[in-house]
């Protein structure tokens, strides 16, 4: 347990202390008192008045630990509170390290919580502390604080009053100063305070109390000036108030314990909660505070619930609209509330929902809003628009508003995609101060909101049902079939598992077919640079001109070579391809796609591609990973259909903590991200829950295969990586994949010089399969010219009667496609 320091002005303090001849004195009442008032207003058990001698802490004044008048200095609290001219506020000094092990937290009387605040004389000496002291960690109100720290400099005035007058002085003027000092303290409280007295009958009975003492905050809080309260009882100043006020303050009288409530007064409309405490004979304190809001918080989010519950009841979306105006209306108590919807003038509102009290005039039907005043520039930013009082806001009409009983109106328009699509609205026929409601205009947005939302999911159900009441009967008539046939549904297992390997494979080669569309034109310009270089060669060979002969061979093999690439793109998007992993730069094979998405995706729509400088490569099947990205710029393009819009390719490095990492699945390392994004229609979350999963799909019938994603999400997840989506419904959708780090470098892929190969001496047999007979013998001429001995077959049965034979090649180089 570490001491507190001792204070610069050790020596001055000290000199100070004595001379006030404090120490070991008697106890004084002004003193009890103020310590008394402490634990009082901060609800504490123990409250101390602290004075640090040079080697102990003695209590001037004590409350709670009347046993024990004074403890070693190592041990004081207070100690530390004099180091300091702010007060010391510990919350826990369980895990506060300069007081965890203290004999005084551990044992008697168990300190948890402490606060002190200094003592500091007039000639800057601190001499000791005022503090209060709980067994269970908390904190003080800063009203509590306040209070305090008018106490602690009470108790400053009273020891140099003290030190400046004659004992006799003291005691005729130190309650007076208390007193004084109280009254202010009181009256700057910032919650409200009432000192009651019960007022009994002649039976010695209690039925009523009065009003000793109120400060001025009980009056701003139950808008009575004090001066009226004062000596009345409470029945007089609140006529017709309820009985459970009565009974708050009497309850209270003889009990130990202090009674907390929460309730309203109605005739003010206003909720209090405080504490009652009884101080000793027929008098009593209540400290209260206002919770209006609070408790109008409270009743919206009930009236929001009871809404969601009462719309999901409901049969159709027009009961709905009526019962939510209803609702809405009476939780905020308005005269009238309604809804409609905006006709293609946009300009015209058609209410077609209003409920309004007994007496008011209804508005169904169709308003000219420019009628009623300035209202539609703001209503199209999609702003709540509130008028306070009609007649003294310039940018209403009064007399308009006010045939429609509008004397204050809160308008709250509903946007969608940008359009101000329909409204709803609130009248009250009295001026009614909106701009101080923030909680009613919350809950009118939020009730908005959900009505619009209900009935919108209403209507689609409705329409979903019609749809499937016309398939009914089909369906019966099915299920009778498929009950018939389930007697012969084991046997058709086998050929079921058969149609399904069909069915995926027939959607794959649907997106081979978008992929081949986008690439043919990259293809017949390779066939023509091959042919070109062919045709070029033939002449320079039939004129015997043999200059630049190997421009054009190398021209050819170029060509060869991305036609090569092409073929592999086509080979890993059908999934025909085992996975392969290899070092590779994502900058790099996101940039050779370029063309190919170019082409996919259309022109209405602008491909981006953003890659970061210094990207780390990462250990993945690039042909998988090129298959990933193709996928998700497909997905990307539908979602954007059919308007266009903007794609965004953009690489990065990500370096995740643990943190991070276990929010994304994943250990925590460095990554390669790979983020497609979309200016699309975005997803809503329960389909962003679902995405990943096999067939699910959101796409019309025979669009979508619902395998794209979980291909993607399942290769991702087997390289150790991830694929997060951040989506908003009407703005876009990022697609993001963690790719792990590769620590390595990424070997070069250019083209290898077939003049470079190694010769051989002519002893190596090389085995050739292969079915395209132009392959083999190309091959064979390739393998004699390298010093190789080529023995080739068209077969794979055909290589291996060959090796049945006796020939034992060094080599077998063979097609992995081949017939049968």
């Amino acid at each position: 347990m570490p001491a507190a320091q001792i204070p610069a002005d050790e020596i001055k303090r000290l000199a100070s202390l004595n001379t006030l001849d404090l120490l070991d004195s008697g106890a004084e009442t002004e003193f009890d008192e103020l310590v008394k008032a402490a634990a009082l207003v901060c609800d504490a058990p123990i409250s101390l008045i602290s004075l640090i001698d040079e080697n102990r802490q003695w209590f001037k004044a004590n409350v709670g630990m009347e046993v024990i008048t004074e403890i070693p200095r190592e041990l004081a609290f207070c100690s530390h509170a004099i180091l300091d001219a702010v007060p010391t506020e510990v919350t826990d000094t369980s895990v506060d390290p300069r007081f965890a092990t203290n004999p005084l937290v551990s044992g008697y009387p168990g300190i948890r919580f402490y606060a002190g605040f200094p003592l500091q004389l007039s000639n800057g000496s601190t001499i000791g502390a005022l503090c209060v002291i709980d067994r269970r960690p908390r904190q003080l109100s800063s009203t509590q604080r306040a209070i305090l720290g008018h106490l602690a400099r009470s108790v400053v005035g009273a020891i140099e009053s003290r030190r400046e007058r004659r004992a006799a002085d003291i005691a005729a003027g130190s309650m007076q100063a208390f007193e004084s000092r109280w009254r202010q303290v009181f009256e700057n409280l910032h919650d409200g305070f009432i000192l009651g007295e019960a007022v009994r009958d002649a039976r010695g009975v209690a039925s009523d109390w009065r009003y000793v003492d109120v400060n001025q905050s009980w009056a701003k809080l139950v808008g009575v000036d004090a001066a009226v309260a004062r000596g009345r009882t409470i029945r007089e100043v609140f006529s017709g108030i309820e009985q459970q006020w009565v009974d708050q303050g009497l309850d209270v009288i003889g009990r130990s314990t202090p009674a907390v409530f929460e309730r309203q007064v109605g005739m003010l409309g206003r909720w209090y909660e405080g504490r009652a405490t009884w101080i000793g004979g027929d008098r009593f304190v209540i400290s209260f505070s206002e919770v209006t809001q609070r408790r109008l918080a409270q009743r919206n989010r009930e009236a929001l619930l009871g809404l969601s519950d009462t719309l999901g009841a409901l049969p159709d979306a027009e009961s709905m609209r009526w019962r939510a105006m209803e609702m809405i209306g009476k939780t905020v108590d308005v005269d009238m509330a309604g809804y409609g919807t905006i006709l293609p003038d946009g300009e015209t509102l058609d209410v077609n929902a209003v409920w309004a009290k007994s007496g008011a005039t209804s508005m169904v039907g169709q308003h000219w809003l420019p009628h009623y005043g300035k209202l539609l520039g703001r209503l199209r930013t999609g702003s709540i628009v509130t008028v306070d009082d009609v007649s003294i806001d310039d940018s209403m009409d009064a007399g308009a508003c006010m045939s429609v009983g509008a004397a204050s109106v809160v308008n709250v328009p509903v946007i969608e995609q940008g359009r101000f699509v329909a409204m709803f609205f609130v009248f009250a026929s009295l001026p009614r101060k909106w701009s101080e409601s923030a909680e009613d205009l919350a809950f009118l947005q939020e009730a908005a909101e959900r009505t619009r939302n209900a009935v919108e999911r209403k209507d689609a159900e409705l329409q979903l049902l019609a749809l499937s009441g016309s398939l009914s009967q089909q369906v019966e008539a099915r299920t009778e079939e498929l009950q018939a046939a389930n007697a012969t549904l084991a046997a058709k297992v086998d050929a079921l598992s058969v149609a399904e390997d069909a069915l995926r494979q027939a959607q794959k080669m649907e997106a081979v077919g978008q992929l081949t569309g986008g690439i043919a034109h990259d293809f017949n310009n390779l066939l023509a640079s091959i042919s070109s270089s062919l045709q070029l060669l033939k002449l320079k060979l039939e004129k015997g001109n043999a200059v630049d002969l190997q421009r054009y061979v190398r021209m050819g093999q170029e060509s060869v070579a991305r036609a090569s690439t092409l073929t592999q793109r086509l080979l890993a998007f059908s999934r025909r391809q085992s996975l392969d992993p290899k070092p590779v730069d994502v900058n790099r094979l996101v940039a050779g796609m370029e063309d190919l998405l170019r082409g996919t995706v259309g022109p209405s729509i602008h491909l981006e591609v953003v890659g970061a400088g210094g990207l780390w490569p990462t250990l993945i099947d690039a042909a998988q990973l090129e298959n990933s990205i193709l996928n998700l710029c497909i997905n990307a393009r539908d979602a954007m259909a059919p308007d266009g819009g903007r794609l965004t390719i953009e690489t990065a490095n990500k370096w995740l903590d643990e943190r991070a990492a276990q929010k994304r699945d994943l250990v925590p390392g460095q990554y390669v991200s790979v983020s497609i994004t979309d200016t699309g229609s975005g997803m809503a979350p329960e389909v962003m829950a679902r995405a990943f999963d096999p067939f699910f799909t959101t796409k019309p019938m025979g669009q979508g295969t619902g395998l794209g994603l979980s291909m993607v999400y399942g290769f991702v997840r087997q390289t150790g990586g991830q694929v997060k989506i951040y989506s908003e419904l009407g703005t876009g959708t990022t697609m993001r994949l963690y790719l792990p780090r590769f620590h390595g470098s990424v070997p070069d892929d250019s083209l290898t010089d077939v003049e470079a190969l190694p010769h051989a001496d002519g002893s190596e047999t090389v085995l050739v399969v292969e079915d395209e007979m132009t392959i083999r013998q190309l091959v064979i001429e390739m393998l004699e010219d390298a010093g190789y001995l080529p023995v080739a077959t068209d077969t794979g049965a055909g290589a291996l009667r060959l090796i049945a034979s006796g020939l034992r090649p060094d080599l077998l180089l063979t097609d992995v496609g081949l017939p049968g």
